[in-house]
């Protein structure tokens, strides 16, 4: 079947559109585009003494595990040395790492499971960052907010480009396309709000597209629908954010490291999906409301979802809990 599937995108002549678009990218000089200051400062000291021993295996898992976790490597990476071991792990999709220091390893678990609930590891953990973090927290000091990614590399390296894309003036006032992956009552309710509706245009529904294909469609909305998946966050946002994108979606029950501000970063409604519609037509209708939340959204990412960023979260929190 995904042999099928990756046969059919090599057939569309958007894929190839894209595919050279990104070479171009790739082959273009800098643009100049200034770095965002690092949120969580890292100092000599910590750049010295923060290291890391990373497994050389993980759990058996679906593609997307091994590249979600090569993004929050990268991050750490920019910040710490890290250093590849033989490190037994726990069942689950997680990933233990030593925190290495004068005394015994210490044990740190980054659990990027679908669910709110915590993998048995969390009791071994010295500290546990959970990406589906519950509202509230889990009532432990060791137990953090995990941030989230996106698996695709290209997201992150070529953010600034999409974000000159969004620039031309949109062909769709609401767009949100979403696969066959949990949380169907939620996603099929606001699908089906949205296409009963005739006060403003909905691109998508059910049914995925080749990514650089859903990229080129989010670039081309005004607003972007965010809705939870197999979990509450979900990859959408995080690439929403990235390209400075007006998100609205229900309220999830999941916080980042640092809380997304309603009315600011992006539009919440209810998770009945009360008042969806009306906020949308809102958004759609209010040129300069829609823009300062896009604005907000890109800094945002950059300030806190940026891997160099969030790396920087995880060192700064290993150094103050752990090493400080």
């Amino acid at each position: 079947m995904v042999h099928r599937r990756q046969l059919a995108y090599v057939r569309r002549t958007g894929t190839w559109r894209h595919l050279g678009r990104r070479f171009a990218w790739r082959l273009a000089a800098h643009d100049g585009t200034p770095a965002v200051p690092l949120t969580w400062p890292i100092t000599r000291e910590m750049t010295e003494r923060v290291r890391i021993r990373w497994p050389t295996r993980l759990n058996p898992a679906p593609p997307s595990f091994g590249n979600f976790l090569a993004r929050i490597k990268s991050g750490i990476g920019a910040h710490a040395r890290i250093e590849e071991a033989d490190i037994p792990q726990p069942a689950g999709n997680v990933v233990l790492f030593h925190l290495l220091d004068r005394g015994a390893p210490r044990h740190v678990v980054i659990d990027t499971d679908d669910q709110l609930i915590l993998n048995d590891s969390a009791n071994h953990a010295d500290l546990y960052f959970k990406m589906q973090y519950l509202q509230g927290g889990y009532g432990s000091a060791h137990i953090l907010p995990g941030g989230y990614v996106c698996p695709q590399a290209a997201l992150y390296r070529y953010r600034w480009n999409w974000r000159k894309r969004r620039a031309a003036s949109p062909s769709h006032d609401v767009y949100g396309r979403f696969g066959a992956a949990g949380k169907q009552d939620v996603r099929a309710s606001a699908i089906s709000l949205l296409k009963a509706q005739n006060r403003f245009g909905f691109q998508g529904g059910a049914g995925a597209v080749w990514w650089g294909e859903y990229m080129d469609e989010m670039c081309d909305a005004r607003v972007c629908l965010d809705l939870p998946g197999r979990g509450e966050f979900c990859y959408r946002l995080v690439e929403y954010l990235a390209v400075g994108a007006c998100v609205i979606g229900p309220e999830l029950a999941t916080e980042m490291p640092v809380p997304l501000e309603h009315g600011t970063h992006l539009m919440r409604v209810p998770r009945s999906l009360e008042g969806l519609v009306d906020e949308c037509e809102r958004l759609v209708r209010d040129d300069s409301l829609r823009e300062s939340i896009s604005r907000a959204a890109a800094d945002y990412f950059d300030r806190y979802l940026a891997l160099e960023q969030l790396g920087a979260y995880y060192v700064d929190t290993l150094w103050c809990r752990l090493l400080a």
